[in-house]
């Protein structure tokens, strides 16, 4: 709320944990003045329901190409579920950057 009442534009650099999204949350953070990009990390493809829960919620209030995802490969994860991760991401037509 804080940040809201400040009415300057606001940037997060880093990854927001997009597993700890609802609908509360995710209000607050489309009503900033916000500029760019909202990005967030999928780091484990055992967290698909939940960000698939919460993009439900994302979805009404931001546009998609506001969003994006960071993906970690190869670190706690097979080839397989990388590409699950990423599959994932562009079927729900969402932007990533991938770090290896």
């Amino acid at each position: 709320k804080l940040l809201k009442q400040t009415g300057k534009k606001i940037t997060f650099k880093q990854g927001l944990d997009f597993r700890l999204l609802n609908i509360e949350k995710a209000k607050h953070l489309a009503e900033l003045n916000y500029d760019g990009d909202y990005i967030f990390a999928f780091d484990n493809v055992k967290d698909k329901p939940i960000i698939e829960k919460n993009l439900k919620i994302w979805k009404n209030l931001v546009k998609d190409w506001q969003t994006k995802f960071f993906v970690l490969v190869g670190y706690n994860s097979t080839l397989k579920e990388d590409i699950e991760r990423v599959t994932f991401l562009k079927k729900n037509k969402l932007f990533y950057t991938i770090f290896f």
